[in-house]
């Protein structure tokens, strides 16, 4: 895991989760998110975990650990202000990106 200045690095044996928008830990029926006491420390306890399984919807990217911790990169954020809120890459390979839903009102 890697704390750059305006975004989180996951490392999954060779796979970097990016998360640009600020992920929230679920963890013991309690949330971890941005800004909150704590939210670093439950982040870290989850170095070295295994990831049980991953799913994703058009507002929410999970990742779920072995343990049942959960975390969770809102895809509809206000921050970051672009429209990427995730990347996935392999070895500096780009694998897929996560963007906010578009809002088909404004469409309109």
């Amino acid at each position: 895991m890697s704390f750059v200045l305006d975004y989180i690095e996951f490392n999954f044996d060779g796979l970097v989760l990016a998360a640009l928008a600020g992920p929230v830990l679920f963890r013991d029926d309690r949330a971890f998110g941005p800004g909150a006491a704590g939210y670093r420390d439950a982040l870290c306890g989850q170095i070295g975990k295994v990831v049980q399984s991953t799913s994703e919807s058009t507002r929410i990217l999970s990742v779920t650990f072995e343990d049942g911790t959960r975390l969770a990169v809102p895809l509809d954020a206000a921050e970051p202000p672009g429209p990427e809120m995730a990347m996935l890459s392999a070895r500096g390979s780009f694998i897929a990106s996560w963007s906010k839903p578009q809002d088909t009102d404004k469409m309109k």
